[in-house]
C-alpha cells in the first residue's frame, strides 16, 4: 500500500496564499448557519489538497480567483475526487463576491444530497 506523505509547510505556504473570498466563505462555514456540519481547510484527500473539507458529506468545496485559470489539472483532480465518491463544489472569488448566500445554498443542497444518498445507499 502507498503512503502518502504530506508536505506541512506546503499546506501552511497555501493558507498565507488564501483570498479574500476564503477567509470570507470560512467564515460562513464556521457560523451557526452549519451547525451540524464541521468544515476543515486545506484537507489532505488522497494525494491532493482541498480549499475546505465536509468528511461527514463527502463534500469538498474548492475556491478559484479566475475562472480562466481551471485547468487540465483541476479536471483531473476534481474527476478523481469524484471516482472516489467525494461531491466537488467549485465557486469562482467573483460568484463569492456577487452572490455569497447562493454559494451557501449551493453548499447546504450539497450536504443534503449526500444525507439523501447515505439513507438510500
Amino acid at each position: 500500500m502507498r503512503e502518502t506523505v504530506i508536505d506541512t509547510r506546503e499546506v501552511k505556504s497555501d493558507i498565507e496564499q488564501t483570498s479574500e473570498c476564503e477567509e470570507l466563505l470560512w467564515g460562513q462555514l464556521q457560523s451557526e448557519r452549519f451547525s451540524g456540519l464541521v468544515f476543515t481547510r486545506r484537507e489532505p484527500v488522497g494525494e491532493y489538497t482541498v480549499d475546505f473539507f465536509c468528511a461527514a458529506k463527502r463534500v469538498i468545496i474548492e475556491c478559484d480567483e479566475n475562472q480562466d485559470l481551471f485547468s487540465r489539472k483541476d479536471k483531473k483532480r476534481d474527476a478523481w475526487l469524484k471516482q472516489q465518491g467525494y461531491t466537488v463544489l467549485r465557486f469562482w472569488d467573483s460568484e463569492m463576491f456577487i452572490d455569497m448566500q447562493g454559494v451557501l445554498e449551493n453548499i447546504v443542497d450539497a450536504c443534503s444530497a449526500a444525507s439523501v444518498a447515505e439513507i438510500n445507499g
